[in-house]
């Protein structure tokens, strides 16, 4: 854009950046001069905890009994957070556990039961949060180590918007350190490891040598995952590395929700309406929600329309895709498979240009990062606010006076 309009004003927004972060986007978007607004990241009535104890689940039972609200328990990985949401639902609380893995409807339904105070404890991933404005969150609870102290402060920022107090808690043991630290090692596949990756890819897509330049795939990453050998979280590393080097782009989720447009005659449609098929249902309900589907393309929910109709959601989608198979709809139905582009043809695997300098500065950059993650959680000395203001370039600050290490002191 500067080149083609010099004056055009640019504002960068971010919720949380290092002092090295904020000087990089300014350079990046070419400022003619620094200028940066910053609110303070101090949290008067956050209290931030790091608890080292064996009995996650007897505290977290605690915690929420203790302070009442609603509340917010991260965990990093999806089989996790169905194990913990289970204990405590068996513990007698009122929990329910979300993560990608879960349909989009079924996702915003548990968000919103957790937002109207039906489920006072929502167990998740980091795919729980963005846009998340509950103002009645008493306590955030972390189970392991976030992967960096951005995502911690964001995560923890969720409690306590309503400015009475809140509690950020991490509940450790040894064991979830080792994982991280180990989880860092895995972040930095050989290159061998990328390169075969990079191979599968093309062959599980069938791409020939020299074609698929601008062309877009779906892609099972269970199935990549299978043909490498590599588990979900390593495939996704190789595959950030072939992107970071221009040769593919990753839209990792395409379509949050399905998309409908009738395209048949009015007669057709009523014809279908009046046959008592489980069809024809569905389309008397598609009617009836979005009116306007013979004009534009509408987004629907497969759930709000099998709940109107008392039928499972499977049915539902069974007919929405014959309406589309007999030329009734236009459905493109929801997918959670990211979207790959081929930025260039495919090349030989030999000839994939992977830097060694991005390499080793990726490298540094993610393993400075994970030393700060590494130093809050195991440092008894410092106040943890101050800590987390200092890593944000807030070097006066003072002691919170309510976090786990201020209140040792006293």
């Amino acid at each position: 854009i500067r080149p083609l309009h010099p004056e055009v004003p640019v504002l960068a927004l971010t919720a949380s950046a290092t002092p090295k972060v904020v000087d990089d986007i300014q350079e990046r978007l070419s400022f003619k001069s620094k200028n940066v607004l910053r609110k303070s990241f101090f949290r008067d009535n956050l209290a931030y905890f790091i608890d080292w104890d064996e009995d996650k689940m007897g505290k977290i039972e605690r915690i929420a009994t203790k302070q009442g609200g609603s509340g917010i328990v991260y965990m990093r990985s999806r089989r996790g957070c169905e194990r913990i949401a289970r204990a405590l639902q068996e513990r007698g609380l009122s929990v329910d556990h979300y993560h990608a893995g879960l349909d989009t409807d079924e996702r915003t339904k548990r968000q919103q039961a957790w937002m109207e105070g039906k489920t006072q404890i929502i167990v998740a991933t980091n795919a729980f949060g963005m846009g998340i404005d509950k103002p009645d969150v008493r306590f955030v609870v972390h189970c392991d180590l976030p992967d960096t102290l951005e995502n911690y402060y964001q995560e923890c920022g969720r409690g306590g918007r309503d400015g009475k107090k809140a509690f950020a808690i991490s509940l450790l043991t040894q064991k979830d350190v080792d994982s991280f630290d180990e989880k860092v090692v895995r972040s930095f596949p050989k290159k061998e490891t990328i390169r075969s990756v990079y191979e599968s890819l093309g062959s599980l897509l069938q791409l020939a040598i020299g074609s698929g330049q601008g062309e877009t795939f779906r892609v099972d990453l269970d199935i990549l995952s299978q043909r490498t050998g590599l588990d979900i979280r390593a495939l996704s590393h190789c595959l950030k590395f072939i992107e970071r080097e221009g040769h593919i782009s990753i839209q990792e989720r395409s379509r949050f929700q399905s998309e409908v447009k009738i395209i048949t005659t009015h007669e057709s449609v009523r014809s279908l309406r009046d046959q008592e098929s489980t069809p024809g249902q569905v389309l008397e309900a598609l009617l009836r929600s979005y009116p306007r589907l013979f004009d534009e393309t509408s987004m629907i929910s497969e759930w709000t329309l099998a709940r109107r109709l008392g039928l499972d959601k499977q049915k539902v989608i069974d007919s929405l895709i014959w309406l589309d198979q007999s030329g009734h709809i236009a459905y493109a139905q929801a997918s959670e498979l990211p979207k790959i582009t081929f930025l260039e043809e495919r090349i030989p695997t030999k000839n994939l240009r992977l830097s060694d300098e991005h390499y080793r500065i990726r490298k540094h950059v993610v393993q400075e990062k994970a030393e700060a993650m590494r130093n809050y959680v195991n440092d008894t000395h410092q106040c943890r606010s101050r800590m987390i203001l200092s890593y944000f370039g807030e070097i006066e600050a003072e002691d919170c006076g309510m976090c786990d290490v201020c209140l040792q002191r006293k």
